[in-house]
């Protein structure tokens, strides 16, 4: 239970347990960090432990302890490892828990443990901390595991490794105090497959208000964009990103002057995927560029793309960075993405269009259609898509309804 000392005075504790976090300018998965920032600013002490390498993107960090912008951030030494690296992913999970169990053990008491997928593992640590301190114990989920497993690996369901991982995931949700997430439904998740009514909040990715964006980015204008409809993808390029519609698509139209491509990104698949449309003058391709300097590609982008695979997974819907960001910057998307999916965002801003996953025809024939109506109508759902994320998507509302959650009155 909490202790509830701090209402005299005590700034409450938190920490967080994140093998994937990162901070800004250095990995892509910062929600966590923003979740400590406004926590901050509601005047809880927050500890953000994340580690050194992983295979996310993010670049390795010096280990240590820095203070940023005024969250505790302790970076846990991890062996290094590649993203196809099962057992090598494994063992990294395991030295960055057995550093964080020595870590908070040699800590004081914290009033609150939290721990964040996708690694399942977090769960255990904080939910044992937790239980030795007599502290509070919170569960949030990035990606639904072992459910990823099946879907994006062929690993066998009934085989010891899924089964030893539908073990923790069900310990680890059944003695939170409640489960949080940026997916959409996962209550829904919650009941039908676990078979567990937990109390759960939605805690999306948004917005840092907060970020100024900078002017000395690449320029991505081409002589070419007053006479065709732009089309650009910004994000990683990998088999979890599903491109393979998007280049198709370009492929089926390298002879109609109506299209120019634009991709942003790095990954795995990037070099076949320039292969692949060698001697396609309808595509140009570009590096990354880092979040406060994208901007520049969405203004220089009519409408943007977002792809994902036929996956049960997004039965219980989707929170991704890409999107937030193609809408926050006023740009009308098409996303390729399972009829059985829960659609969100997108229709319910009215500024963009679903179409089925892994169906290039469906693509093109929705970018026929944008291109055939009045710049003015795309502009118009761009505005929308911009008006809508200031609404729904900024970090510091969602913030303080789990400060109330976790820290109000009747927590």
């Amino acid at each position: 239970m909490l202790d509830s000392g701090y209402r005299a005075g005590r700034r409450p504790t938190l920490t967080i347990l994140c093998k994937y976090g990162s901070v800004p300018n250095e990995g892509v998965l910062t929600r966590v960090f923003y979740l400590a920032k406004y926590l901050v600013r509601e005047g809880v002490d927050v500890t953000l432990m994340i580690s050194s390498s992983n295979h996310t993107g993010a670049a390795s960090v010096r280990p240590g302890t820095r203070m940023i912008e005024g969250v505790r951030v302790v970076t846990v030494k991890t062996p290094p490892y590649e993203n196809r690296g099962r057992r090598a992913r494994i063992w990294s999970w395991l030295v960055f828990e057995l550093r964080c169990l020595l870590f908070l053990l040699a800590r004081e008491r914290q009033d609150v443990y939290l721990a964040s997928s996708p690694s399942l593992l977090s769960g255990l640590t904080a939910r044992f901390l937790a239980r030795q301190r007599r502290s509070r114990y919170i569960f949030d989920v990035r990606d639904i595991w072992p459910l990823t497993f099946t879907e994006d690996s062929n690993i066998n369901p009934n085989g010891l490794a899924y089964r030893g991982f539908e073990w923790i995931e069900r310990v680890v949700t059944r003695d939170a105090a409640f489960v949080m997430s940026s997916i959409p439904r996962l209550d829904l998740y919650n009941a039908e497959v676990l078979g567990m009514e937990k109390p759960f909040l939605f805690l999306p990715i948004c917005v840092d208000e907060d970020v100024v964006p900078k002017d000395d980015g690449p320029d991505f204008r081409d002589p070419r964009d007053a006479d065709r409809l732009v089309v650009g993808y910004s994000g990683s390029i990998g088999v979890t990103n599903n491109l393979d519609p998007l280049i198709d698509t370009i492929l089926s139209l390298r002879d109609d002057s109506r299209f120019l491509f634009k991709i942003v990104g790095k990954g795995a698949l990037l070099p076949d995927y320039r292969q692949k449309l060698q001697g396609c003058d309808n595509v140009v391709f570009h590096d990354a560029v880092p979040r406060d300097r994208i901007w520049r590609f969405y203004e220089a982008i009519d409408v943007g793309y977002v792809s994902t695979h036929d996956s049960k997974l997004w039965r219980y819907g989707q929170s991704l960075n890409k999107l937030v960001e193609y809408m926050n910057n006023g740009v009308p998307v098409i996303m390729s993405y399972p009829d059985s999916g829960y659609r969100t965002m997108l229709n319910e801003a009215k500024a963009g269009t679903f179409i089925p996953a892994n169906d290039p025809a469906a693509l093109r024939e929705t970018l026929e259609a944008y291109a055939r109506m009045p710049a003015t109508e795309r502009a118009a759902m761009g505005a929308r898509a911009k008006a809508w994320i200031a609404e729904h998507r900024t970090y510091a509302p969602h913030v303080r309804r789990f400060y109330e959650e976790v820290f109000g009155a009747g927590a």
